[in-house]
């Protein structure tokens, strides 16, 4: 076991898109588990979009992150020193525990994973924010019905590509929306949807009244921007659209492309509802029970792209960033 902490810190806020030189690896002496404490050594570490707008001065969520602290993450890993009577050496946990090879965790908020229900990378992919993050804003938000018309944009991404399933178990017709031909034929030949429009075609508008001229019955955004702008445009009456995220803008807070929704949606009498999944902590368990019911059953297939190292971390959260991964993008700890 090497003795050494490794953690990834931002050491100043990325003016635009994220540079290398935005990020510090840091080494430290493993820390001592307190009273109460574990020590878990990392195995997994998720990076995600929303880190991105964390670090931003005008951070839409909240406070601005502070610089030279772990930058926030979910990590699945093994306990290696327990100083709780909950935890034994040996455990596998995940928690939010940040991009780090070791971790101090007073033990609120990890929860113990079940390998022989799947392995650590589907716990962190499918039974983590991601996939959680997916059920509630498509499964209580989006309600999609048998042979309604569902659109997913950023449907390759980590929360698209399981919402977009969910949205296929539910009987519906599935469109997704990805950037290149490789992720579009990855939607259809890999996970089953309908149909996939590349938005990085130039004729994205034509391509959406193309493959279903009468309109869509529920939108999940994943990427805000010109993309969305178009598809407002497209909603039939009564349609529900879920705004997950922006990803497209998040190097651009405070001088965002904002779509023209008012117009659509008074046309379409369409809703429009933001999610944050932390609304539904109290329905997590639930929410994994089905999403792993799902996933036993074949019903939601689960890519994962994986870099290996920590210290390749910022590279894998910049290259995420221009749409690098398909899938969840995960660090595997060495």
């Amino acid at each position: 076991m090497s003795d050494i902490r490794r953690t990834v810190v931002f050491t100043r806020r990325p003016n635009g898109a994220p540079t290398a030189d935005d990020f510090a690896v840091l080494e430290q002496a493993l820390p001592e588990p307190a009273r109460g404490e574990v020590l878990v050594a990392a195995r997994y570490v998720s990076i995600d979009p929303y880190v991105r707008t964390m670090i931003d001065p005008a951070n839409p969520y909240g406070a601005p992150m502070e610089l030279g602290i772990p930058i926030p993450g979910d990590m699945a890993g093994e306990v290696i020193v327990s100083n709780n009577a909950g935890f034994v050496v040996g455990d596998w946990v995940a928690g939010r525990l940040g991009w780090q090879s070791h971790a101090l965790s007073a033990a609120e908020g990890l929860r113990r994973l079940d390998l022989d229900l799947a392995d650590p990378p589907i716990h962190l992919a499918l039974l983590g924010s991601s996939g959680l993050t997916a059920w509630f804003g498509m499964m209580e938000i989006g309600r999609p019905e048998p042979d309604e018309n569902v659109l997913v944009s950023g449907a390759a991404g980590a929360v698209g590509q399981v919402a977009s399933q969910l949205a296929k178990a539910a009987g519906a017709y599935v469109l997704g929306i990805a950037g290149g031909a490789g992720k579009c034929a990855h939607l259809t030949g890999g996970l089953g949807l309908a149909s996939a429009v590349d938005h990085r075609s130039g004729t994205l508008g034509e391509d959406l009244d193309r493959l279903c001229p009468e309109g869509y019955d529920v939108y999940f955004d994943n990427v805000g921007g010109s993309i969305t702008d178009a598809v407002m445009k497209r909603l039939r009456r009564h349609a529900r659209v879920v705004v997950c995220g922006e990803s497209s803008q998040y190097d651009l807070i405070g001088n965002e492309f904002n779509p023209r929704i008012l117009g659509p949606l008074m046309d379409s009498r369409a809703t429009m509802t933001g999610l944050l999944v932390s609304d539904f902590t109290a329905q997590y368990d639930m929410a994994r029970a089905e999403l792993a019911r799902l996933h036993r059953r074949g019903d939601l297939k689960v890519h994962v792209d994986i870099v290996d190292g920590i210290e390749n971390a910022p590279q894998a959260f910049i290259g995420m960033l221009k749409g690098e991964n398909t899938g969840k993008r995960l660090v595997r700890v060495r």
